[in-house]
C-alpha cells in the first residue's frame, strides 16, 4: 500500500503539467516570427527544468533540504513567464501562478508557501483592479491556487515525515542488530571464557602426570571430558535460544516461507500453555505441513490456528491446494507418530484442499513451560 501511495504520489507532478498545454496552446496562435519562438521555448524550457528538479520526478529519492533555494528560483521563475510571455501566452499565463504556488509550497517553511500564494493573489488583484478582468474569470484559478499551496506545504510535510521515520527505523534496526552481536558475544564469553581456561589447565596437567601418575592423568582427562561436554551442552541451548524455538517463532519462519512461495497466511494462535515436549513436537508437525503445503499443494491460502478445547490443545493447518490423495508418505507418517506419542490423536481429511489437525492432551506442565500466544 504504501508503495503504492509514493508511485501515485511521485506521478502527479507529472499530471499537473496537463495544464501547462493551456498557454502553450495560446503561445502557438501568436506566434509571429523566431524570436517568440526562442522567448516562449526558453521559458517554457526553464519551467521545465526548475519543475522536475523540484519536485524529484526523475530521481524519486530525493534528500531532505535546508533552505528551499531551488524552490525560491523556480517561484520566480512562474512569475517572469507571466509578465514576459503575456504576449504569448496571454491570460492563460495565469497557469504559471497556479504552478508557482505548487512548487513554492513544496518545502517545510510555512512562511514561504504563505508568501508564495500572497504573492500570486497579489497578481490576480492586479489584473482584477488595474486590467479590469472580471473577478468572476479568475475566482476558480484563485482558489485553485489557493488549495495547490495548502496541499503541496503538507504533502511535504508528510513525505518528509515519512522519510525521517524510514531513517529512524534503520538506525534502530541498525543498533538492534549491534546490541544483539554485542549479547552473542557476552554469552560465549560467559559460557566458554571460563570452561575453555579449565580445560586448558587440565589438559596441561593431564599431559605432565601421564608418566608419574597415569591414573591421575586418566582422572583429568575424564574430568575434562565431562566440562567439554557440558560446555557442548550450554552452547547447543544458547544457539536453540538465538535461533527461536517456541512455536511463535516457528509461525514466522513458516509466514517467510508461505510469502516466498506466493501463499498467503492466515493465523490464530491463542494462549495456550505447552511443556517442551508438546512444543517441540508441534514445532516439527508445522514445519513438516508448511514444507508439504509449499511443495505440493499449489495452494493460494493457507490458515493455522492453535487453540485449547476441554482440555485438549488442537492445531489446525487448512489448505486450499489439490489436497494429498490416498498416498500417505514419509512425512504424514512421522506427524502422525509425534501426535501419538505425545497421546493424541492426528487426522488427515480433504475437502477443498487438505485439513490437518492435531489433538493432543493438555497433560501436565514442565517447569520451563512455555505460553505460546500469537495475535491474528
Amino acid at each position: 500500500m504504501n508503495a503504492r501511495r509514493d508511485s501515485m504520489f511521485r506521478f502527479m507532478p507529472v499530471a499537473w503539467l496537463f495544464f501547462l498545454t493551456f498557454p502553450i496552446g495560446n503561445m502557438i496562435g501568436n506566434i509571429h516570427g523566431v524570436m517568440d519562438v526562442l522567448k516562449g521555448g526558453l521559458l517554457i524550457a526553464g519551467f521545465l527544468a526548475l519543475y522536475f528538479w523540484v519536485f524529484r520526478t526523475i530521481k524519486p529519492e530525493r534528500p531532505l533540504e535546508g533552505f528551499p533555494y531551488w524552490n525560491i528560483v523556480a517561484v520566480l521563475w512562474c512569475f517572469l513567464a507571466f509578465f514576459v510571455g503575456m504576449p504569448l501566452f496571454e491570460w492563460n499565463g495565469l497557469t504559471f501562478l497556479v504552478y508557482a504556488a505548487s512548487l513554492g509550497a513544496f518545502q517545510r517553511s510555512l512562511t514561504i508557501t504563505i508568501a508564495t500564494a500572497v504573492a500570486a493573489l497579489g497578481v490576480f488583484v492586479w489584473g482584477i483592479v488595474v486590467q479590469h478582468i472580471h473577478w468572476g474569470d479568475l475566482i476558480t484559478t484563485m482558489l485553485l491556487t489557493v488549495s495547490v499551496a495548502i496541499g503541496n506545504h503538507f504533502g511535504y510535510a508528510a513525505m518528509e515525515s515519512g522519510m525521517r521515520m524510514k531513517t529512524l527505523q534503520k538506525e534502530k534496526e541498525n543498533l538492534a542488530r549491534i546490541a544483539e552481536r554485542e549479547r552473542i558475544a557476552r554469552d560465549l564469553h560467559d559460557l566458554l571464557g571460563h570452561t575453555l581456561s579449565v580445560i586448558v589447565l587440565k589438559t596441561e596437567l593431564a599431559s605432565k602426570l601421564m608418566d608419574r601418575n597415569p591414573e591421575r592423568a586418566k582422572q583429568e582427562i575424564k574430568e575434562v571430558e565431562k566440562i567439554s561436554r557440558d560446555a557442548l551442552t550450554e552452547v547447543r541451548l544458547a544457539v536453540q535460544g538465538y535461533k527461536g524455538t517456541d512455536l511463535k517463532s516457528e509461525l514466522g519462519r513458516a509466514k517467510v516461507a508461505l510469502d516466498a512461495a506466493g501463499i498467503k497466511l492466515e493465523y490464530l494462535v491463542t494462549e495456550v500453555e505447552l511443556n517442551i515436549e508438546q512444543q517441540s513436537a508441534l514445532q516439527l508437525i508445522l514445519r513438516e505441513a508448511i514444507t508439504n503445503i509449499i511443495r505440493h499443494s499449489k495452494a493460494q491460502n493457507c490458515q493455522v490456528s492453535l487453540e485449547e478445547q476441554r482440555s485438549n490443545i488442537i492445531l489446525k493447518i487448512i489448505d486450499d491446494g489439490v489436497g494429498v490423495g490416498e498416498h500417505i508418505g514419509n512425512g504424514m507418517k512421522g506427524m502422525r507418530e509425534r501426535t501419538e506419542a505425545l497421546g493424541g490423536k492426528f487426522s488427515v481429511k480433504n475437502h477443498s484442499g487438505t485439513t490437518i489437525e492435531v489433538c493432543i492432551p493438555r497433560g501436565q506442565q514442565d517447569p520451563q513451560k512455555s505460553i505460546q500466544g500469537v495475535p491474528a
